[in-house]
């Protein structure tokens, strides 16, 4: 099989993977979380997940955010989001905290991992991050920030879903 197929499939399996283990986490951190408000219709609000999976440098698909309106909460997604980075691996955390006048922030934040895995010499390690988010009816918006530096703000404040691909 040639390799650049190879490793096509391994980042289009581990995206989703990635994917159905962040939507997982989301929904078991959420009911976890205490103090984040009860369960509504099966969703706790607020609540939210992130996956992540780490290969090389290569044909990534265009990262896009989307929202979905519920009776009773707001849905967020961020999906296909890359970023390269000169550490094998490395481990993103994530804090979604309300602001000012239903304005939410995802702040995502990275720190290099510790591993053993070598980066062959044809390689950019990159990582790619899925988010799912589940606010409140009464949220207006939504910040995504990686490091500190924002990616996208999503008007949540609206009885219809949008969709939309990030800049390049």
């Amino acid at each position: 099989m040639d390799e650049r197929l190879r490793s096509f499939l391994l980042v289009g399996i581990g995206l989703v993977v990635g994917l159905a283990v962040g939507v997982l986490l989301g929904v078991l951190l959420g009911t976890l979380t205490a103090g984040a408000g009860s369960p509504v219709g099966g969703t706790t609000v607020p609540s939210h997940g992130v996956s992540t999976v780490t290969g090389c440098a290569g044909d990534e698909p265009r990262a896009w955010v989307a929202t979905t309106p519920d009776s009773d909460h707001r849905s967020v997604y961020l999906a296909n989001y890359s970023f390269t980075h000169d550490s094998p691996g490395v481990d993103v955390r994530s804090t979604l905290r309300e602001g000012d006048d239903g304005a939410w922030t995802l702040a995502l934040a990275t720190t290099p991992s510790e591993t053993d895995r070598e980066v062959p010499a044809d390689c950019r390690p990159r990582t790619t991050v899925d988010a799912t988010v589940a606010l409140p009816t009464g949220a207006d918006s939504l910040t995504i920030t990686l490091d500190g530096e924002p990616l996208a703000t999503v008007e949540v404040a609206t009885n219809r879903p949008r969709f939309r691909y990030l800049e390049e």
